[in-house]
């Protein structure tokens, strides 16, 4: 009876524990790590915007997510189920020495969150591919994605409900920009990082539904998608439609391509998620154009060419050695990843950590590759590939506008995204018969 009563105790704390991780990785709670402070500020109050500042640009001290933390924690724990820890982790520790090392001259809390991000992206792509099927490790899974999108879920319907509330009350002019509040508390981000994971998350999501898995999978996801789609026109954000407008090309070829893959769901539903993407497009852009006052395309993207022809002068008036080695010691004034680094690290530096990037990447695909041929199913090799290149090509998307690599919260989130798809794979796409029950 006192093995059983431990056994049920240690049961009950590992479920809490990963409902707990899972719960508090999509929350955008930011601690002071100098101070312990919890970000919060108020501003709506009575109906009034409390300060002219209504977007807090910078906080002066580092303040990190409390997902970063959570998460570290549950990828720490993959990792140690992983068969081969040792060439997993010496391949992860040399990648993110080798990162740290090229793009020092950034400065080392920058270098070290981007080494990070890729590590911790690295690690999503591979860890559920080197661990066995376990019952456990799938029942542990499974709580953490399951409360993970449980209180993404709630968050967005908080802040769907808040910018509502907030509209009715309001007694004062509203800047454009005015739906970043949970109940009048500032989301700190949300028109950076929280957009790029909505994106991810949206995306994410037309995928799930695209692999029809079941009736349960499918009305939440759903759910999810429609709440999703609707924060990301509260966000307005210009690069939004961009994403958008791509994500339909997507959905485009995957009807022209259908049998290619392993879509369960009919073509009509396609011809649905279809309509309903163009249809977000066509609203959102035109409710971005009347609420931010857009009166051309020039003034849409103004901001941004003036970066990319400050960039083009100052590299006409490099010498070899600036264009080889890097020239400036400022970093993010581009608002664009790759000049960024460019200015910091130049031509070798970018070279080099290419080259680590396309080791890792193959590295990936050779896993991919290898589960999906070991399977008999071309369709599943397609599906997979489909998944990655379009995320990836979101993220590239995105770090020409933004810095999100270099962001705890975006790249957080973006590997639950990855980890979440490799388990969907791995225990219910991959038709190897196994004993664990769904």
């Amino acid at each position: 009876m006192m093995k059983l009563a431990n056994t049920s105790n240690i049961s009950f704390f590992s479920n809490f524990f990963f409902s707990f991780l899972g719960v508090f990785s999509s929350l955008p709670i930011f601690i002071n790590i100098e101070n312990l402070n919890i970000f919060l500020r108020k501003i709506i109050n009575d109906g009034v915007f409390v300060s002219s500042s209504e977007i807090t640009q910078s906080l002066g001290s580092i303040y990190l997510p409390i997902g970063f933390f959570t998460f570290s924690i549950f990828l720490f724990y993959l990792t140690l189920q992983v068969e081969r820890k040792i060439k997993t982790l010496f391949i992860v520790s040399i990648f993110t020495l080798l990162v740290i090392l090229i793009i020092k001259d950034i400065g080392i809390l920058r270098a070290l969150s981007f080494s990070l991000s890729l590590s911790y992206i690295f690690l999503s792509l591979l860890v559920l591919f080197l661990i066995k099927n376990d019952e456990k490790i799938f029942t542990n899974l499974k709580l953490f994605f399951k409360y993970y999108f449980l209180s993404l879920f709630f968050l967005l319907l908080s802040n769907i409900i808040s910018g509502i509330v907030g509209e009715l009350i309001q007694n004062s002019t509203y800047p454009a920009l005015r739906f970043h509040h949970i109940f009048f508390y500032e989301i700190y981000q949300y028109y950076v990082s929280f957009n790029s994971v909505l994106i991810i998350i949206f995306y994410l999501c037309f995928f799930i539904l695209l692999l029809n898995l079941n009736k349960e999978y499918n009305f939440f996801f759903l759910l999810l998608f429609l709440l999703t789609s609707i924060v990301l026109c509260f966000c307005l954000r210009k690069i939004t439609i961009i994403d958008l407008f791509f994500l339909y090309l997507f959905s485009i070829y995957i009807l022209f391509k259908f049998d290619y893959f392993i879509f369960k769901i009919s073509k009509t539903r396609i011809y649905i998620i279809n309509f309903y993407i163009l249809c977000l497009f066509i609203f959102l852009t035109l409710l971005v154009i009347k609420i931010r006052q857009i009166d051309s395309f020039m003034t849409a993207i103004v901001d941004r060419l003036f970066n990319i022809f400050t960039f083009i002068d100052e590299v006409n008036t490099l010498t070899l050695t600036e264009l080889l080695f890097g020239f400036s010691k400022d970093f993010g004034g581009y608002s664009n990843l790759f000049m960024d680094l460019f200015v910091r690290i130049g031509f070798v530096g970018i070279t080099f950590l290419s080259f680590i990037l396309i080791i890792i990447f193959f590295y990936i695909f050779k896993y991919l590759k290898i589960n999906s041929l070991i399977n008999g199913k071309d369709k599943i090799l397609n599906t997979n590939v489909l998944f990655y290149v379009f995320i990836f090509f979101l993220i590239i998307v995105s770090s020409m506008i933004n810095l999100d690599l270099f962001v705890p919260f975006f790249y957080i989130n973006l590997c639950i995204c990855l980890l979440f798809y490799n388990f969907i794979y791995k225990f219910y796409l991959n038709p190897k018969k196994s004993n664990i029950k769904h």
